[in-house]
């Protein structure tokens, strides 16, 4: 495929199967992904960046607003 793939939940779930049965290696451990590195492999085919670890991960695209001062 030239370019980035669609980003469909199709495609999300075509990405992850590729991967059964693949060796799980915790911090990369046997040359191998870890959940994180999955994660990240397969958002990287539609043209989407997140960081590269789980606590990284959580706060990619997420925008937060300071409610403190808002009234009822």
């Amino acid at each position: 495929n030239f370019g980035y793939l669609l980003f469909t939940e199709e495609n999300i779930l075509c990405q992850a199967f590729k991967t059964l049965g693949d060796i799980y290696g915790w911090g990369g451990d046997f040359e191998s992904r870890d959940c994180s590195s999955l994660i990240n492999e397969i958002y990287r085919c539609f043209g989407i960046v997140i960081g590269r670890n789980a606590s990284d991960q959580v706060y990619s695209g997420v925008k937060s607003f300071d409610l403190t001062n808002m009234n009822s």
